[in-house]
């Protein structure tokens, strides 16, 4: 699968590029330049190719979003309409969180240090500690159990 996946933090926006589920790039914005992210996704968009079967010459990816800023998440939507003529898909509305979350307040973790932790325990295969270092400290645990929900193919 080929995807755009864009993490929006608190103080940037990292974008990588996986063709055929290999990293491409990641590279690192900071947060609320339309002209810098603009020119990031229309470089990375035009490295997937186009669907074999596409009458309409769409190109054979998608474009995930995981935020803890919803108004950068629009300001990427909204490139990705203008620019690509693409819609994208954001983790938590579009795309369910891949694992459920055991806190008081769910709705107060980012679906970013979500989908780390999930990432962690597939990489690990068992109970991980999560530690991210970004403009804030954040330590996560996953019990060996992983309460799951199946994650359904990409659209």
């Amino acid at each position: 699968m080929n995807i755009i996946a864009i993490d929006i933090g608190n103080t940037n926006i990292n974008i990588g590029l996986f063709l055929d589920g290999k990293e491409q790039s990641i590279k690192s914005i900071p947060g609320g330049s339309r002209a810098k992210l603009t020119n990031c996704l229309k470089d990375a968009w035009d490295k997937i190719p186009v669907a074999k079967n596409s009458k309409e010459k769409k190109h054979d990816g998608v474009i995930v979003i995981s935020s803890v800023k919803p108004a950068w998440a629009e300001l990427i939507a909204d490139i990705a309409k203008e620019a690509l003529d693409e819609r994208v898909y954001i983790i938590g509305k579009d795309i369910p969180l891949p694992m459920t979350c055991w806190v008081d307040e769910p709705d107060k973790v980012g679906t970013d240090r979500i989908v780390a932790a999930a990432a962690a325990y597939d990489v690990v295969g068992d109970a991980v500690v999560v530690a991210d270092f970004g403009t804030a400290v954040t330590i996560d645990m996953v019990d060996q159990k992983r309460p799951t929900a199946k994650t359904p193919p990409m659209p």
